[in-house]
């Protein structure tokens, strides 16, 4: 009888004290809003240096002047996603400096933009990316329809249109 009031007693506290984590300070759980689905996502920050700001907003900055600040997170967005994808280079500066085919893949750093001073906007943009601001969730590619000339890149899935830019997967 003494085993299963012990296990009994421990249960209740078991219950009450997960009840209580995730129970908000009114004691009332609330139901999630699914009407609130929005395109734009945040997650927890990851740790960054200040070099990888440097060179996100230098890339930002070549890639996207001109654009809305949603499109240059979005360009943001697709170099981390790149660098969370195990079929990338582990850094920003990796990604950003990687050669296939002996070919860089992204055009500033072939002519050199990518070594121009970053716009207050575009250090903005790396910033809120790198602390969690989502625009484009999957993709790991953009480019210009008007510029992209690449029968490959037209053929990936375009997740998002913002500005002059189709983000893809």
């Amino acid at each position: 009888m003494r085993r299963i009031t012990v296990l009994i007693l421990t249960c209740l506290i078991w219950c009450m004290l997960s009840t209580a984590t995730y129970a908000p300070a009114g004691g009332v759980l609330a139901a999630p809003n699914l009407q609130e689905e929005a395109e734009e996502e945040e997650e927890p920050p990851p740790a960054y240096s200040e070099e990888d700001l440097d060179w996100l907003a230098r890339l930002v900055h070549a890639e996207a002047q001109g654009e809305p600040l949603e499109g240059k997170i979005a360009v943001a967005n697709v170099v981390l996603n790149r660098v969370k994808s195990r079929n990338f280079p582990d850094t920003i500066k990796q990604v950003i400096f990687q050669r296939v085919n002996g070919r860089y893949q992204f055009c500033p750093v072939r002519n050199g933009s990518i070594y121009q001073e970053p716009s207050q906007e575009a250090l903005e943009a790396a910033r809120l990316a790198l602390e969690g601001k989502i625009v484009v969730k999957d993709a790991l590619y953009f480019y210009n329809p008007k510029l992209a000339r690449s029968a490959w890149i037209r053929s990936r899935p375009v997740v998002r249109v913002i500005g002059n830019h189709n983000f893809a997967g």
